[in-house]
């Protein structure tokens, strides 16, 4: 589990859940799964930085802000 990812990197072979209260991957971070990946939180900033996921990616935030300005996401299989 990872509470804040910022200017950085994580990924997985199999799959990847991130939860946490705001989960930031700005600044050019990478989140990557070749599997599925799950994110959940409360707010998601993803701005000029990469989501990606080989299987299906799914995202929770509830009625949470997610920012997404020059982000990029990018799934191999269902996103949500």
């Amino acid at each position: 589990m990872f509470k804040t990812l910022c200017q950085s990197s994580a990924g997985s072979a199999g799959g990847l859940d991130v939860t946490g209260k705001r989960i930031d991957n700005s600044q050019r971070g990478l989140l990557f799964s070749e599997a599925q990946m799950r994110l959940t939180g409360t707010a998601l900033d993803n701005q000029t930085a990469t989501l990606q996921s080989a299987g299906a990616l799914s995202i929770h935030l509830g009625s949470g802000q997610f920012t997404n300005t020059a982000g990029l996401i990018r799934s191999g299989g269902h996103a949500a």
